[in-house]
C-alpha cells in the first residue's frame, strides 16, 4: 500500500482556483496601491533611494503574484476537464467493483491464513483487491486505485 494520499482532481482544481484568485486579488490590488503611491494619491513616508528599492521590490514582487495567479488558472482549468473525466473513471470502476467483488471471492484471493486482527485482514484484502481491479484496469493509478477501494472496502465487508 502507498503512504502516498490521494488527492482527486476535483480537490486539486478548488485548490488551484483559490490560489489563483488569492494571487490575483493580491497582486492587482498591490500594483493598484503601487501605481497609487507613484501618482501622489497614496502618500508613504518615503523618499530618495529607499523610495525606488521600495518601488522596484514591491513591483516585481506583484508582478509575479500576478503571473503565479494566471498559471494557477491554466492548471486549474486542465484539472476541470480531467476531473470530468476522473468522475467518469470513478463511475465506470466502481459499477465494476460491485459487480466483480464480493467477500467471499476476495476472501478466496487472499491468504488469510494465520491473519488474526482486523487490521491485518484489512490490509490483506486491500492489497488482493488491488491486483484485481489493476489486472482489470492495467493502466489505472495506484493511489486512484487505492483511493476507490477504500471507499467501497466498508460496503462489501
Amino acid at each position: 500500500m502507498s503512504n502516498k494520499i490521494y488527492e482527486s482532481k476535483k480537490d486539486k482544481y478548488e485548490d488551484e482556483t483559490s490560489s489563483a484568485a488569492t494571487l490575483l486579488g493580491i497582486g492587482i490590488v498591490g500594483a493598484a496601491a503601487l501605481i497609487l503611491y507613484w501618482c501622489g494619491i497614496l502618500p508613504l513616508p518615503l523618499s530618495g533611494p529607499t523610495r525606488y528599492t521600495f518601488s522596484i521590490v514591491m513591483g516585481l514582487m506583484f508582478v509575479i503574484f500576478i503571473i503565479l495567479g494566471i498559471d494557477s488558472r491554466r492548471r486549474a482549468a486542465r484539472f476541470k476537464s480531467e476531473m470530468k473525466a476522473e468522475a467518469g473513471q470513478a463511475k465506470k470502476i466502481d459499477a465494476w467493483i460491485k459487480e466483480h467483488l464480493n467477500a467471499s471471492l476476495i476472501d478466496e484471493h487472499c491468504d488469510l491464513i494465520g491473519v488474526v486482527s482486523e487490521t491485518e485482514k484489512y490490509m490483506v484484502r486491500m492489497d488482493g483487491m488491488k491486483k484485481m481491479l489493476l489486472a482489470e484496469f492495467p493502466e489505472l493509478d495506484e493511489d486512484f486505485a487505492e483511493h476507490l477501494l477504500e471507499e467501497c472496502y466498508d460496503r462489501i465487508f
